[in-house]
């Protein structure tokens, strides 16, 4: 007599005794993949290519710092 009634066309994913398992494990993948792996495989490579450059350019400002000291002693032995 107190049964609910419920439109056998639309999927009912929830019932009175809370969880019901009708819902597709995929669902839960797909939750799984969009919001945890993406985010750390993102995560995991914007932090790899930045302390790539980080130490790409620390070698450069090195590099370019020993030309000019370089330069600036050879400018200072030709001013003797």
């Amino acid at each position: 007599m107190n049964e609910p009634i419920h439109d056998k066309s639309v999927p009912v994913f929830f019932d009175q005794s809370g969880f019901n398992p009708k819902v597709p494990k995929a669902f839960f993948n797909v939750l799984g993949i969009t919001f945890f792996v993406i985010p750390s495989l993102w995560l995991i490579t914007t932090l790899a290519i930045n302390h790539h450059t980080e130490n790409v350019n620390d070698q450069e400002r090195e590099a370019v710092m020993e030309l000019i000291q370089e330069h600036i002693r050879n400018h200072n032995e030709k001013a003797r």
